[in-house]
């Protein structure tokens, strides 16, 4: 099994800055890459927004010469994808590809994002034959014929500005009746006579014999339905994260990204992960949401991080593995269980309560009965039944949430009761007003022997200065008098 300081998962532009700056740090780097180097920015035709380059650059040229820049400092870039992630007990991780092990101290994620599919009849058994979710790549195959790009953000008039050099027509395709791409964008997409709008308007079906021959819409305003003939169906509606690889080590978001902070750091010591695979403040949520500048700053972070980390691990931090064992017998006893109640009809019930009773505007009797709710849902929550298998189960996730979102529903429930006055978005109905004596408290839940624990702690004494502009009138700080 070779040895590795720092392993990344991903060669877009993230992973290769990682690479270079861990390569500059002197850390033995291997960057694993399933397709081609470059992710995203390989496919696109033209970068303008990338400084150094005022008449813009080619995506896949970049992409070339970002690789030769990591390969300079000793980064080495292995075309095997990456098909599993384990951290072992004694700190480090074994990355596994389709043909090899690697055992490695650090490992960045930068695994980017898939773009997501319509989900609707034809799109796969079409896909290939007409469906593409690359312009860059198939454009050229429609020369003079009409097309379909659904999509309105930066990416669906990039790619579409781009296969109109080629199309006849080209069919914008919205679902909504203005669209989300940049301004430059949607000057040069109104500007070019090929690109034709079609607003409020959904794909449902998309249809051919062998061969896409039609597309088959419904306007979501007047419900009415229509058929588009066009020989090329090219879809741009968002992404979903290549996550896969970490999901049981640390917290995904609901849409499958991973949860970093401002370092990239993950909840686990020595993983980092950004770009378009990762969630939080530098994280994706749509297609495009990172430019290539922004992956350059996460990509020098993680990088960097990695390298530090590595620097730093003097010995291999021992795992306690009697609690191992403990957080896995928790985490799986609702796999294993031959009954329980449906984890979403639970997260359904809950937020019945908290909507009925535990709303932006309460009162003692609600709020009470919130809490009695709550109570009743945790001896169902305990013995929670998900279904399948621990594989990419959603329904699992589901299930282990219910208790923190049991915990938080609570601590929100017990410190409205006790606050018994309204201020911003606490509205007692029994209390109205605002309570000049709580602006010298704060409340303090904490786990006890008998369950959750509340009380209310005065607080310090502010700086004076501050004191100041808290109680300030917004004529005094329009005035500038503090």
């Amino acid at each position: 099994m070779p040895d590795l300081d720092i392993a990344i998962v991903g060669a877009g532009g993230a992973g290769l800055t990682a690479a270079i700056y861990a390569g500059r740090a002197r850390r033995r780097t291997a960057v694993f890459e399933r397709m081609v180097t470059g992710g995203q920015i390989a496919t696109t035709d033209t970068v303008e927004n990338f400084p150094g380059f005022p008449q813009g650059v080619n995506g896949f040229d970049l992409a070339q010469l970002m690789l030769q820049q990591a390969e300079k400092f000793g980064a080495e870039v292995k075309y095997e994808g990456v098909e599993s992630l384990e951290r072992t007990s004694d700190g480090h991780f074994v990355v596994r590809s389709g043909s090899d092990e690697y055992r490695a101290r650090a490992v960045i994620v930068t695994a980017g994002a898939d773009y997501a599919k319509l989900g609707v009849p034809g799109e796969a058994e079409l896909t290939g034959r007409g469906v593409s979710y690359c312009g860059t790549c198939d454009g050229a195959f429609f020369q003079g014929q009409e097309v379909a790009v659904i999509g309105g953000g930066d990416s669906a008039l990039d790619e579409g500005l781009f296969v109109s050099r080629f199309a006849s027509k080209v069919h914008v395709i919205h679902r909504r009746d203005q669209l989300r791409a940049s301004a430059v964008l949607r000057g040069r997409a109104f500007a070019n006579p090929r690109l034709d709008f079609t607003w409020n308007t959904v794909v449902e079906r998309i249809e051919g014999e062998g061969q896409v021959e039609r597309v088959l819409l419904r306007n979501t305003v007047t419900g009415e339905a229509s058929t588009m003939p066009v020989s090329g169906v090219f879809v741009f509606v968002g992404q979903v994260p290549n996550s896969h690889i970490l999901q049981g080590l640390v917290e995904l978001d609901a849409g499958g990204h991973a949860l970093v902070d401002l370092a990239m750091k993950t909840t686990v010591p020595g993983l980092f992960a950004c770009g378009e695979c990762a969630g939080g403040m530098h994280g994706a949520n749509r297609l495009g949401g990172n430019s290539l500048s922004d992956l350059l700053v996460f990509g020098w972070l993680a990088g960097k991080g990695a390298a530090d980390y590595v620097k730093e691990m003097k010995a291999a931090p021992q795992v306690n593995g009697a609690l191992v064992e403990e957080g896995m017998r928790r985490a799986t006893a609702c796999l294993n269980r031959e009954k329980g109640p449906n984890p979403y009809l639970l997260h359904d019930k809950l937020q019945d309560i908290m909507n009925d009773c535990v709303n932006i505007v309460r009162d003692e009797e609600g709020l009470t009965r919130g809490l009695a709710g709550i109570e009743a849902l945790k001896p169902d929550v305990a013995v929670v039944k998900a279904h399948g298998a621990s594989q990419y189960n959603p329904g699992w996730h589901e299930a282990l949430s219910l208790r923190s979102l049991l915990i938080t529903a609570e601590a929100v429930t017990r410190a409205a009761l006790l606050r018994q006055e309204s201020r911003g978005g606490h509205t007692r109905m029994d209390y109205p007003g605002e309570r000049d004596e709580w602006q010298q408290y704060n409340i303090i839940l904490w786990k006890g022997a008998d369950g959750m624990q509340i009380r209310k702690e005065q607080r310090q004494a502010p700086p004076e200065d501050l004191r100041r502009i808290a109680t300030a009138t917004l004529e005094d700080l329009e005035a500038g008098n503090v």
